[in-house]
């Protein structure tokens, strides 16, 4: 009788720590979405919106948005920010299978925006990719800290660490697609969504098995700045000719499939995770439920961008 009433009692804290982390991605959602408007709202009045000044503001202060509420979530509960973001030291192991990881995005997932692109315009989507600041070694310098590092920061932070770390007793996998389908909703770029929900999820196997968001925020960074690298200075991409695009194309496959067998089967010596169907269930429901606000909000942003509204 006494186990029973103490693996309630730890059911009853998971599923609180789960809604609370629900209850953040919904302030993080619509915090962060009043602040872009507001920040286009302004930039209107002045007829800027087409400058460089705009888009370093928006990625700027959507970034702080996120630190903002994390920390001021961290104080409403008591939680040390550093501990509550997972910002902890990992294995060097952990850093190996972080560089699997990204030979896999970028040679094995990077074709997937490209064929989900070609699916969506047979229903009429239009796509244009965003366009970077003209180049200029100031604007590589600024570009290079607010989309490469800034987001590497803030998302690992927000998504791998305070989230993910929040889940415990979830279940690996069942958490993973959760957040993953977050994550890819939550840049509202119908183009990117299918590869955006694969690094997600591959992300948070990573995280979850290192305990850690160092090792997501170096490969999340490592591909932001190889992006904007191919944006400046080659035209996009890289073309290997196509035996060699097909040996990239074989190698980047095999590696998420090897990061995906490491990741998946947990750790040496590990036993099963605790805790029955249902009550991982109770607990990744409190999440879901906490950010269902959050949800609709970046859904609607999905929706609107799908049809260029």
């Amino acid at each position: 009788m006494s186990n029973y009433v103490e693996e309630k009692k730890l059911l009853v804290v998971a599923m609180e720590n789960s809604k609370r982390r629900g209850i953040f991605f919904s302030v993080m959602a619509v915090s962060k979405i009043f602040v872009a408007i507001a920040v286009q709202l302004i930039f209107i009045l002045i007829n800027k919106t087409e400058s460089s000044a705009y888009a370093y503001t928006q990625y700027v202060l959507g970034g702080a948005t996120v630190i903002a509420v994390i920390a001021a979530m961290t104080r409403a509960y008591n939680l040390k920010f550093v501990e509550s973001v997972r910002l902890n030291k990992t294995g060097a192991k952990y850093y190996l299978l972080a560089l699997l990881l990204f030979v896999g995005m970028v040679f094995g997932l990077s074709s997937l925006n490209g064929y989900f692109i070609s699916f969506l315009e047979k229903f009429g989507y239009k796509y244009t990719e965003p366009p970077l600041p003209e180049f200029s070694a100031l604007n590589y310098i600024l570009v290079s800290l607010t989309i490469c590092i800034l987001p590497a920061v803030y998302e690992e932070f927000a998504f791998r660490g305070f989230i993910v770390g929040g889940l415990g007793g979830a279940g690996k996998i069942p958490v993973a697609l959760v957040t993953a389908f977050l994550f890819s909703i939550y840049h509202s770029s119908p183009a990117q969504t299918v590869y955006q929900f694969a690094v997600g999820f591959c992300f948070a196997l990573l995280a979850i098995e290192s305990g850690s968001v160092i090792p997501t925020m170096i490969v999340h960074f490592m591909n932001n700045f190889l992006i904007v690298n191919a944006y400046y200075f080659w035209g996009g991409g890289v073309d290997f000719g196509t035996v060699g695009n097909i040996i990239a194309t074989v190698i980047g496959v095999a590696s998420i499939v090897v990061f995906l067998v490491l990741t998946l089967k947990g750790k040496k010596g590990e036993k099963a995770e605790n805790g029955t169907f249902a009550s991982k269930w109770f607990i990744l429901r409190s999440f879901i439920f906490a950010a269902l606000i959050g949800t609709i909000a970046y859904l609607a942003l999905w929706i609107i961008n799908l049809l260029n509204v």
